[in-house]
């Protein structure tokens, strides 16, 4: 264990390390920032991976892959590790859209605001029916201050009874945002 904490214990011998089925050995090697890809890769090979902690690190960790994230978001459906998912700055596309389907408030606004997300994933999230509701209008204002805003999304907003996103969607600079669509918020705000 020692070994696996220790920053300057050589690649090559944290990728034997991960020989161990010791979880708490494991995550300590997937939370080092000096970890190299295969280091990684080992870790997810490892028959102790499906443990929470070693997930958990891997999804935490900034240096982590891409293909390693995609393999723990296809093995997880905990919250804590959906939201690290969530937040990363290497999460790939594809994992973003099926984390904008989750109902979770804190998953949804960290999927929003990753800077992978296309529109496709802000359609997922528009598409979401946590989205919609009253407690959760939030989410609503983050889609309409997003530059990369579909139009269907913006009519959707639009069409919404939330001042503050109305305000935030007439904001945004987006060309996505019709002068028709523009002018019909700003009647609808005015009255």
């Amino acid at each position: 264990a020692q070994l696996a904490l220790n920053p300057k214990t050589p690649a090559d011998v944290l990728e034997k390390l991960t020989k161990s089925e010791d979880p708490i050995i494991l995550s300590q090697i997937a939370s080092r920032k000096n970890a190299t890809d295969n280091v990684f890769r080992a870790v997810v090979k490892n028959p102790s991976f499906d443990n929470l902690k070693v997930r958990t690190a891997l999804a935490s960790n900034s240096n982590t892959p891409t293909d390693v994230l995609r393999k723990v978001a296809s093995t997880s459906n905990e919250i804590d590790i959906q939201r690290e998912l969530a937040f990363h700055a290497k999460t790939p596309e594809d994992v973003l859209q099926n984390l904008a389907k989750i109902q979770n408030y804190g998953i949804l606004q960290a999927v929003i605001n990753n800077k992978n997300t296309s529109i496709k994933v802000l359609d997922e999230v528009g598409n979401n029916p946590l989205t919609w509701q009253s407690k959760f209008s939030y989410i609503q204002v983050l889609l309409a201050s997003q530059d990369n805003i579909s139009e269907r999304l913006a009519k959707k907003i639009a069409k919404s009874n939330n001042e503050d996103a109305l305000h935030h969607l007439l904001d945004n600079p987006s060309s996505s945002i019709s002068p028709e669509l523009r002018n019909s918020i700003t009647n609808r705000l005015s009255n």
